[in-house]
């Protein structure tokens, strides 16, 4: 066939249109809420549906809303292909007592010929404040209990509760309740 742009071929005497298309098929994390200061891991799925092979810059945020971002990769897909990328959230000065809406973005040089399929927002993550081991907004005498009742205990103990294990350490112990000594009081703004 002969071309007649560089996008289209005429094929037969009928044009077939070529395009170029990614889409964000899958945003997951790794769990549902966190403690300020602690990280999530969120896996974002891209793929090329398009008819060329894209370079894409996927931009994953916490609070698309406001601007507010997590972190940017770049991919190159080939046609066809689908790549499933790792963004580490570092929830550092996050405003606790809030549920983050998780939205992946991804954009690519060329107008993107189906851009609906472009932005997906996929799971809500709650922020708690340090040592809120039972997630009321508040750290108080509850959670002094919930870490009390756990005290000891690690993952296979009849007891482990892995919200009292406030520095992912694997066990519940004097730094755990220390942690929520600390914040003790603190309540949602």
């Amino acid at each position: 066939g002969e071309t007649d742009t560089i996008d289209n071929q005429l094929i037969d005497g009928t044009v077939e249109v070529l395009w170029h298309d990614v889409a964000v098929t899958d945003v997951v994390a790794d769990r549902t809420w966190v403690y300020q200061g602690h990280t999530v891991n969120i896996n974002v799925t891209v793929l090329n549906e398009g008819d060329f092979p894209e370079t894409v810059t996927v931009i994953l945020y916490y609070n698309i809303t406001a601007n507010q971002e997590i972190d940017t990769q770049i991919v190159n897909l080939q046609l066809g292909e689908s790549q499933t990328l790792i963004f580490i959230w570092d929830t550092t000065g996050v405003e606790y007592c809030h549920n983050y809406t998780i939205t992946a973005v991804a954009s690519i040089a060329f107008p993107d010929n189906d851009p609906l399929d472009n932005t997906l927002a996929d799971g809500v993550i709650k922020v708690r404040i340090l040592g809120d081991v039972n997630g009321d907004g508040k750290v108080d005498i509850e959670d002094i209990f919930e870490c009390a009742l756990a005290f000891g205990s690690y993952p296979g103990h009849p007891n482990w509760n892995p919200d009292a294990d406030i520095n992912n350490d694997q066990k519940v112990d004097i730094e755990d309740v220390f942690t929520i000594a600390t914040n003790f009081g603190k309540t949602h703004p």
